[in-house]
């Protein structure tokens, strides 16, 4: 099955295309320690089969769209930014998964929801959030960052 935006063009039939009818797509980037405004636009499932040596892999994203720079330690990305996590399909991923959803949503209990009501529940959500960093470095000797999202609320989870 093919999906419409990622079926290739016949190059001789968009030479004439004007570009201001073309999507400009946003940017994905890694946010650096600061205070955002951020508003979940996406929180779904995800699989990707094996390809070569990489094992076949499950999980769920979260996507944010920045909304608005309260502070920041490096020069600012432009608003309409897009972040996403990613919380793997293990039992650990689902209790870290569960552990972003309740802050972001303020509730101090999912019981009762099923994992697609919590996902479908996210959409749309708006809220500040305190982004710390990371870093780790692995037993190869690479250097990681790992973004921490911490979402505040004026009023305790119900």
């Amino acid at each position: 099955m093919s999906d419409a935006k990622n079926t290739i063009l016949d190059l001789d039939s968009i030479m004439d295309v004007d570009m201001g009818k073309v999507e400009t797509m946003p940017d994905y980037v890694n946010l650096s320690k600061g205070v955002y405004v951020l508003k979940c636009t996406k929180a779904e499932p995800y699989k990707k089969e094996a390809q070569g040596e990489k094992a076949a892999r499950a999980g769920f994203r979260i996507t944010y769209e920045l909304v608005d720079t309260k502070e920041c330690e490096d020069l600012a990305f432009p608003n309409g930014s897009l972040i996403s996590e990613n919380f793997t399909a293990t039992e650990q991923g689902l209790q870290f998964f569960k552990k972003r959803a309740m802050n972001l949503l303020n509730v101090s209990s999912l019981d009762g929801a099923s994992l697609k009501d919590v996902l479908d529940s996210m959409i749309g959500v708006e809220a500040t959030a305190v982004v710390t960093i990371r870093k780790t470095k692995a037993e190869n000797g690479n250097e990681y960052e790992n973004a921490s999202y911490r979402f505040l609320h004026e009023s305790q989870p119900s």
